[in-house]
């Protein structure tokens, strides 16, 4: 058994290296423009204005008359 480099091994190699970077590379120019604009998307998230709610509390006028209650 022989575990020092040869041509065929590293040949094998490189042929997998281009195959993984050959499907890649298509998929990284489609997904470029997006990932250049992220920033930009979440500075423009951030300048949004936010309305202001006022927080009250719910008030249930419901009496009690002993009979169940299956929908509120």
């Amino acid at each position: 058994m022989n575990n020092s480099f040869s041509l065929i091994k590293i040949i094998g190699g490189l042929s997998k290296t281009l195959n993984v970077v050959s499907q890649l590379l298509p998929l990284y120019k489609q997904v470029k423009p997006y990932v250049g604009k992220a920033g930009q998307f979440l500075t423009n998230i951030n300048n949004l204005p936010i309305p202001k709610q006022t927080l009250q509390p719910k008030i249930n006028n419901q009496t009690n008359n002993n009979i169940p209650t299956f929908f509120q």
